[in-house]
C-alpha cells in the first residue's frame, strides 16, 4: 500500500484489520502501527475536531476526561475540568418531548412520547392554561362551567309562613346554559304561609322542562296519579304540580305541608 498523510488516510486504505499504517513524526521519522490499535486508540492532549464533518461513536463513549469544549456543527459542549456534562436524562431508548424552563434550559427528564394520552398514569400538571373567554366550538362558545351547593328553601307564593328546618341539602352543576340540580328538605315545623308551594333554585330560570319531585307525607289536592316539579321561567323558584286523571293539573299548596314531611326535587332546566 501506498504511503499516505494522515490527513488523507481513510479506514478502508487496508482490506484487513492486522495490517500496519505507516505514521509520519514531526522529526521525519516514521513509525506503523497496526490499524486494529488505530481504529480502537484513544484521542489525547486536547484534540480538536473541526469542519462540517461527522462523529460517529455508535456504541462508544466519547471521554473529554480533562476538560475542554468539543465543537460540533453550530453547538458546543462545554465539559468542566472536574465533574460532568449531561447530554440526556431519562431512558435513552424512549424519545421525549422536552419541557423548557426559559428560553434556554431545558428541564430534566420531559414527557415520554409513548406516555401521551395515557389516563391510566399518574401524572400531576401544574399551572394550566385558562380559557378566560371560554372554549369555542365553531359555532358556540362554552364560557361556563360550575360545580357548587346552594341552600334551599320553602315559601309560599303568597306569604312565607314560617319553617325550620332539620335537613336542607342543595348540590348542582352548570354547564354551558344547563343547570342540573337536587335539593332535599326535612321540615321540623311550618307556621302560616299562603299560596302554591315553591321551593327555591340557584340561579335564575330562563325555561325548563318539568323535573322529578318527591313529597312525602304531603297532603295532596284532587284525585292525583303523578306528581312534578315544574322550574318557573324568569324566577329562581319552581312549584310542585300534581297531574290526575281525565282532569287537570293542580299545584299542590303550602298549607298541604306539615310538621316533618320531606320535600325533594331533581332535574335541569336552562339559564
Amino acid at each position: 500500500m501506498a504511503n499516505v498523510t494522515i490527513g488523507q488516510l481513510t479506514l478502508a486504505s487496508s482490506a484487513a484489520a492486522g495490517d500496519f499504517i505507516e505514521m509520519e513524526t514531526v522529526a521525519g521519522l516514521s513509525r506503523k502501527i497496526a490499524k486494529s490499535n488505530f481504529i480502537g486508540g484513544t484521542l489525547t492532549g486536547g484534540p480538536t475536531i473541526s469542519g462540517a464533518g461527522t462523529l460517529a461513536l455508535g456504541a462508544n463513549t466519547l471521554t473529554i476526561s480533562s476538560g475542554g469544549t468539543l465543537a460540533l456543527g453550530g453547538f458546543t459542549l462545554t465539559v468542566p475540568a472536574t465533574g460532568t456534562a449531561a447530554l440526556k436524562s431519562g431512558t435513552p431508548t424512549a424519545a421525549r418531548i422536552a419541557s423548557w424552563l426559559d428560553a434556554n434550559s431545558v428541564q430534566d427528564g420531559g414527557i415520554a412520547v409513548s406516555d401521551l394520552g395515557r389516563l391510566s398514569l399518574a401524572q400531576t400538571f401544574s399551572a394550566l392554561k385558562t380559557f378566560s373567554a371560554g372554549l369555542s366550538f365553531g359555532n358556540e362558545t362554552l364560557n361556563v362551567y360550575l360545580e357548587s351547593t346552594w341552600i334551599p328553601q320553602l315559601y309560599g307564593s303568597v306569604s312565607t309562613g314560617a319553617i325550620s328546618y332539620g335537613t336542607r341539602t342543595g348540590k348542582y352543576t352548570r354547564i354551558g346554559n344547563v343547570i342540573f340540580f337536587h335539593a332535599f328538605i326535612a321540615v321540623t315545623t311550618i307556621t302560616g304561609g299562603s299560596g302554591d308551594l315553591r321551593l327555591s333554585l340557584p340561579t335564575t330560570v330562563g325555561m325548563g322542562p318539568f323535573c322529578v319531585a318527591y313529597l312525602n307525607n304531603v297532603d295532596l289536592p284532587g284525585t292525583p296519579v303523578s306528581i312534578f316539579f315544574a322550574p318557573e321561567a324568569g324566577a329562581a323558584h319552581g312549584a310542585f304540580n300534581i297531574m290526575q286523571d281525565n282532569a287537570g293539573s293542580l299545584v299542590v299548596p303550602i298549607t298541604n305541608v306539615a310538621n316533618g314531611d320531606y320535600v325533594s326535587a331533581s332535574g335541569f332546566y336552562f339559564a
